[in-house]
This record gives structure tokens, C-alpha cells and sequence, in this order.
């Protein structure tokens, strides 16, 4: 701010000494003069948009900097200093937007800014971990695109692949990672039906037997509400709550 105005008042002066040039009627004084009073004209446009950045910098308002961001435009290759503040407006917006699930135009704003720095927070933290239900150790992936490694063909007709055979275990209590069955509690190998509040679950028929025959909390004694409750204040049906 302090270097814009030392250049406002240098284009100022040079504009008023073109003024006395164009007063004794030199054409030369003419150009001077207008070419001065462009650049105070962006020297002032500069010194009152940082003025702009920084009153909305201190009320943290990264709407109203990332809307000017839209309007005004960075250019392709901005300074290290402006794209510190950009991965920071950015980074603050988007914990906004996750936390009003607004998750599209959360992956429309690292869209909008091509920049390495912006397109590496989104990768961050994308790991969903799982652990055993019995013992709570954490499961790492055998099986998916992660972790599927390439197969190559063996002979005519034939595919060889390194994928582990056999069900999956646990590497802490080595037992199958499938899910238990809340009510009849053996290993649910099929489709599995689970509450979205406890994460309770197991075999549909047997989830929807248990409600159908009038219990209204989680079988597996946790007190759990599964069903639910609806606007009114009356419990959910079972078949639609578990669906």
C-alpha cells in the first residue's frame, strides 16, 4: 500500500508537469500527460483493490475473495504469494461446503483454479477406514482397484492374477472380515441390511423379521432406535425404515 501511494503521488507530480508542458502548447506535453494519468488511474485501481482484499481478508469472508477471484482473474501463473492465499480461500471455502454436503459445487470450486496446489487438497485425506468387528483392528483393502494388481495371460483362454484366494481375515483375530448378523449372529456373506445410526445389521429376512414381530430398538441390544421416528413424532414402518 505504502509503494502505491509513493507511485500515486509520482504519477500525480509527472501528470502536473505535463499539465505546465501542455500549457505552453508542446504536443509531446500531451502524451506525457495522459500517459501519467493512466498509470496513477492504475495505481489507484491496485491501492484500493488491495484495500478491497484486505478488509475482507480480515472478516474472513472467502465468498466475497473468491468471487473477486471469478471477476478479476489471477492470470496463469500468479505469484507464490498470491497462490498461498489462494490455496487458504480455497481450503476454507471447501470445509464450508463439506459441511453443508454441498459436495458438487465443492468439486466445481477446485475445478474453477487449475493450480497444483489447489488440485492436491482434495486428495487429501480420501481414505475410508475399516475395522474388524470383533477385535477393532484396522482392515487393509486385499481386494479393489487399490490394491488389485494387473493379470496377465497365462495360455490361451487363461488369466493369471496374484489376488489372495480364499475369504478374506482378519490379520489381529484372523477371523473372516464379513459382517456379523445382529440377530442370528453368524457371518452375513450375501446382502447385508444395517441401521445408519448404530451401523448394527445383517441378513435382510432376519432384520425384517425382527421389526415385523413388533421390536422397535437394534437387535443387537445397543438401544438403538432403528426405525426411527417420523415429523409427527410416531415410529417409522418397519419395512421402510429398513430399506
Amino acid at each position: 500500500v505504502a509503494a502505491s501511494s509513493g507511485s500515486s503521488r509520482g504519477a500525480l507530480a509527472a501528470a502536473r508537469g505535463a499539465g505546465a508542458v501542455v500549457a505552453v502548447g508542446d504536443d509531446r506535453g500531451q502524451e506525457v500527460m495522459e500517459e501519467c494519468l493512466g498509470r496513477w488511474r492504475q495505481a489507484w485501481c491496485l491501492e484500493t483493490l488491495r484495500h478491497v482484499v484486505a478488509f475482507h481478508e480480515e472478516r474472513n469472508d472467502v465468498g466475497m475473495l473468491l468471487a473477486l477471484v471469478a471477476v478479476l482473474g489471477v492470470g496463469s501463473d500468479p505469484d507464490p504469494r498470491i497462490k498461498r492465499k489462494l490455496t487458504r480461500w480455497v481450503q476454507g471455502a471447501s470445509d464450508v461446503l463439506a459441511r453443508w454436503q454441498s459436495f458438487v459445487s465443492r468439486a466445481a470450486l477446485f475445478r474453477s483454479l487449475p493450480f497444483a496446489e489447489i488440485q492436491a487438497l482434495p486428495q487429501r485425506d480420501t481414505l475410508l477406514y475399516l475395522r474388524c468387528a470383533y477385535c477393532r483392528a484396522n482392515i487393509e483393502p486385499s481386494r479393489g482397484l487399490c490394491s488389485r494388481p494387473a493379470a496377465w495371460k497365462t495360455g490361451v483362454g487363461s488369466v493369471s492374477s496374484s489376488l489372495p484366494s480364499g475369504r478374506p481375515t482378519c490379520v489381529g483375530c484372523h477371523r473372516r472380515r464379513m459382517p456379523p448378523c445382529a440377530v442370528c449372529g453368524e457371518d452375513v456373506r450375501g446382502l447385508w441390511v444395517a441401521c445408519q445410526i448404530c451401523g448394527h445389521g445383517g441378513h435382510p429376512t432376519h432384520i425384517r423379521e425382527w421389526f415385523a414381530g413388533g421390536e422397535r430398538r437394534c437387535p443387537a441390544g445397543c438401544g438403538c432406535h432403528c426405525l426411527g421416528f417420523s415429523d409427527d413424532g410416531r415410529e417409522k414402518g418397519g419395512e421402510k425404515a429398513v430399506l
